[in-house]
């Protein structure tokens, strides 16, 4: 090729590239937290905690919010840490390890001889706005 039409070429591709520089502010990113739950008798069972089933709309790594009429909105700049299910999975996890009443509690099924599981349902979960009287 000529050197006037790579030089096009390598001008053309560097405007091309400068345009998909990211003004936007990164989103702020969300992760799910369960209070500390004590006492109770310890249980002989090795828990497989189920990717929970997640309603459509919430099944996003986005932040759902309820408005009046029913109507869905997502927070602007705000994320969750994963999409929903995996988040809601690592919660639960984690709390009930921490619960200490179980034997072994896994999100995983591979490598992993289960004696009892436990699945969720995610139908609703948003912030709700509330507005002075």
């Amino acid at each position: 090729m000529r050197p006037t039409i790579l030089a096009a070429m390598a001008i053309l591709l560097t405007a091309c590239a400068g345009g998909l520089e990211r003004n936007a502010p990164e989103p702020a990113v969300y992760r799910l937290t369960a209070p500390a739950v004590q006492g109770g008798s310890p249980i002989a069972a090795d828990l497989l905690v189920l990717r929970p089933v997640v309603a459509p709309g919430l099944a996003t790594d986005r932040i759902a919010t309820a408005w009046p009429g029913n109507r869905i909105d997502y927070y602007a700049g705000a994320r969750w840490s994963d999409e929903l299910g995996a988040v809601a999975q690592g919660t639960l996890v984690d709390a009930i390890r921490a619960a200490g009443r179980v034997r072994f509690v896994e999100g995983d099924p591979s490598h992993f001889r289960a004696t009892h599981v436990l699945g969720v349902e995610i139908a609703r979960l948003e912030a709700e706005h509330f507005w002075p009287p």
